[in-house]
């Protein structure tokens, strides 16, 4: 009777105990739970609701400890966990939080509460506090990545969707060579969460490492749609899109990142490289000489410079950047190498030899170092020695076409077309094919010659060379000529006018002469057959240009009726004529004995001339255009050979197959003559 007795007044005094509770009357709560356990120490609710009590009094410490009284009587009470985890939480105790809701879900404690307070943990504390990570940091900055991996999955089970845990694996994972499993890691830091650059910024770095670029340009874009004014974003964009080819667009994000950071000598020398790649020599320099005001100890910079003004023509100059290069390194091969082929280009061969046998005294397997000497003894006129060197080249480095054919050059020069075709056997472009057959032709080998000939009609039918050298060998040997690019050449050229597509031709030819005075020149280059003359670098036709853009416009149609007027003759020349039309453009302006040797242009499909000055009164066919069969030295047999002699007047455009020889005859007079040639090229 005493004892139900005593268990009565507990109740009542823990009743009375909630009910102040419930009234806010904290004070009189706890003195009343506080009663309670007086009486009955291990009473679970009157421990918890001490607690709760304390909770909302923010004395959580104490509080947690009445709510682990709680727990040790009643471990299976859902609510007391979840009043004890959530008191963790408010003590920022997070991790502990997390273990335990997992451990109490695992053990199929739940209720409304507790999944509440999970979905709140996940939400609101997705990410470890610093300090759990600096066990997993610092097991990274030690190398010790396989530990690191073992930690970061660890503390995984508590924070599941961790961005920053998937960037430390992905890390480890990285530099342990597990470049799948890093992606993935970088994939989840995307989707858990989508606003940080970091993610993308690292799948992109780790998709150029597959050589994947199409990936690793999507995943930067998508940075910068978060961070659109990102400098390092649009660098390494910039830089992904140059790699890939795509310079145009790569351009767009330098020059971007170049406003963000002007000071960057990486921006620069990229948008050089771009610029010099669109044959923009003059900005590529520009760009450079930014770069090496900014760091004037970078080689690198200095070089690039050298090979813009080497491509742009300024051939002294491209020799001062290359010292200037050397200077700061004075173990930088392609420096030594890039000098002396400027030097070779002044026929200052002695010096470039010295210089590539000093490129091939720091590298003595160098094997372009061996190539270009070859190339500067054979301009030398020491041509065994330039065999040896080609041989050499050759031994090092076993798939070098360039040096074969090279060596096949010299061998052709020394009429000894057995080794030569040896060497141009060695090589499978079009160029080196077409040289084989001829050295057949010198060889009067003509059985054989005919029987490659036989085979290249259904392989090869496009070859522009093979089709000079088919064409001539046909009239020579009064046969008929079987190669099926164009038939008779002489026969299909063109001429027509600037006066059928403007108004004022004269007005018309002075703009473009405008134009033309903008563009960077060199004096008879070497490779060009213009002599006594200049001859503009890279391609005319800029379509940023008004003028230059309706000259390309007035040469396209021009095409079209060349194409029109020939094409039911049977030949691939019109049954393969190109889809896409690009041309290729370059203006020469000779004077007094300026003249061109026989040449094709192997490499368009179509050429043309457009005449700007040509000789007033001409004498002796000065200025003429002389078409024929005959070129490259091919040796003749029957001087009979067709030609076809035009004298041109101002505005005059003249059209032809590229396989067909042409030549200038020799300027007599003070005077200035210019044109504007060009190819279509097959897309």
């Amino acid at each position: 009777m005493e004892v139900n007795l005593r268990e009565a007044d507990i109740t009542a005094i823990f009743n009375k105990g909630i009910q102040a509770h419930n009234a806010g009357d904290l004070n009189a709560a706890e003195r009343l739970y506080h009663e309670t356990l007086i009486m009955q120490p291990n009473h679970s609710e009157a421990n918890h609701n001490t607690g709760a009590v304390l909770v909302a009094k923010n004395e959580f410490e104490q509080a947690l400890k009445f709510f682990k009284f709680a727990l040790d009587t009643s471990p299976n009470v859902s609510l007391f966990w979840a009043s004890y985890i959530d008191t963790l939480i408010k003590l920022e105790r997070i991790t502990e939080s997390k273990t335990l809701i997992k451990a109490v879900k695992d053990a199929n404690i739940t209720c409304n509460k507790i999944e509440a307070i999970s979905l709140r943990l996940n939400a609101d504390y997705q990410e470890p506090k610093a300090q759990d990570c600096e066990q997993i940091d610092k097991l990274i900055s030690e190398q010790e990545f396989d530990v690191a991996v073992k930690a970061c999955l660890s503390l995984m089970e508590t924070y599941p969707s961790s961005a920053v845990l998937n960037i430390n694996l992905g890390k480890c994972y990285f530099r342990l060579g597990k470049i799948e499993s890093a992606i993935c890691c970088y994939k989840k830091v995307t989707k858990y969460q989508p606003e940080w650059t970091l993610g993308y910024t690292m799948l992109s770095q780790l998709y150029s490492s597959q050589k994947k670029p199409y990936q690793a340009i999507k995943s930067l874009k998508k940075a910068l749609t978060l961070t659109p004014d990102n400098h390092e974003l649009n660098s390494a964009l910039g830089g992904v899109l140059f790699q890939n080819g795509d310079v145009d667009e790569a351009v767009k994000y330098l020059e971007k990142a170049l406003v963000q950071g002007p000071s960057s000598v990486s921006i620069l020398v990229m948008l050089g490289d771009a610029s010099k790649i669109n044959n923009n020599y003059k900005l590529a320099i520009e760009y450079y000489q930014q770069a090496v005001k900014l760091d004037p100890n970078d080689e690198k910079s200095y070089f690039n410079m050298a090979n813009a003004l080497f491509a742009n023509g300024d051939i002294d100059g491209a020799i001062e950047k290359y010292h200037q290069a050397i200077s700061i390194k004075p173990d930088f091969i392609g420096a030594y190498i890039n000098l002396g082929i400027s030097q070779k280009e002044k026929e200052d061969f002695d010096t470039a030899i010295k210089n590539f046998k000093k490129a091939l005294k720091i590298d003595p397997e160098c094997a372009d170092a061996y190539y270009n000497m070859g190339n500067a003894l054979y301009g030398d006129g020491h041509y065994e020695a330039a065999i040896d060197s080609f041989a050499q080249a050759i031994k090092i480095n076993t798939n070098y076409p360039e040096a074969n054919m090279s060596m096949g050059e010299v061998h052709l020069t020394l009429k000894n077309y057995e080794s030569a075709k040896a060497c141009f056997d060695q090589c499978s472009d079009q160029y080196a094919i077409a040289k084989s057959l001829e050295c057949l032709f010198f060889m009067k080998n003509f059985k054989k010659f005919e029987n490659v000939l036989d085979t290249l009609v259904i392989t090869d039918p496009t070859n522009i060379r093979v089709a000079a050298i088919s064409a001539f060998a046909a009239h020579q040997r009064d046969k008929k000529d079987i190669y099926p690019f164009c038939g008779d050449p002489l026969k299909l050229i063109q001429f027509s006018n600037l006066k059928s597509h403007v108004p004022y031709p004269k007005r018309y030819i002075a703009n473009i002469l405008d134009e033309m005075n903008k563009k960077d020149m060199s004096w008879q280059p070497q490779n060009k057959t213009t002599k006594v003359g200049f001859h503009t670098t890279g391609n005319i036709f800029d379509r940023s240009n008004n003028t230059i853009a309706s000259l390309e416009k007035i040469i396209l149609k021009e095409l079209d009726l060349y194409f029109k007027k020939f094409q039911s003759s049977n030949s691939v020349l019109f049954n393969k004529w190109p889809q896409e039309k690009i041309l290729n453009g370059w203006f020469v302006r000779m004077f007094k004995n300026g003249h061109q040797s026989s040449h094709i242009h192997a490499s368009g499909w179509v050429s043309g001339v457009l005449y700007l000055k040509t000789v007033q009164s001409p004498s002796k066919n000065e200025g003429a255009i002389e078409f024929s069969l005959q070129g490259y030295n091919y040796p003749i047999t029957r001087d009979d050979y067709p030609k076809k002699l035009y004298q041109p007047i101002d505005g005059e455009i003249v059209l032809f197959p590229s396989s067909l020889f042409h030549r200038t005859i020799p300027v007599i007079k003070d005077v200035e003559r210019s044109v504007i040639a060009f190819d279509l090229q097959p897309g």
